[in-house]
């Protein structure tokens, strides 16, 4: 999958191969070291598809940030691996 020609605000990446990009209506992520890339669904929908900032939560999870205080945690457990919004 080629990284679409958008604006990308973050990027995140870990010691086991992941790597997280997320930009203006787009997030993909590989497990692979960038082999193969994955489009991850997020739950609810990131409002306009935004995400402005990336950072690991462990080995491999992520958290990710977007619009309005949106924060969301990855959870590698499923398959496909999705994100969950925090509520707080």
């Amino acid at each position: 999958m080629p990284v679409p020609k958008v604006h990308l605000y973050s990027v995140a990446s870990s010691k086991t191969g992941t790597i997280a990009i997320g930009g203006d209506g787009m997030f993909i992520w590989s497990r692979d070291n960038g082999a193969t890339w994955k489009n991850p669904e997020f739950t609810p929908p990131i409002k306009y598809g935004w995400i402005y900032g990336l950072a690991l939560r462990g080995a491999a999870d992520l958290v990710a940030v977007g619009l309005d205080g949106a924060v969301y945690l990855s959870d590698y457990s499923k398959t496909p691996p999705s994100f969950s919004r925090v509520v707080y």
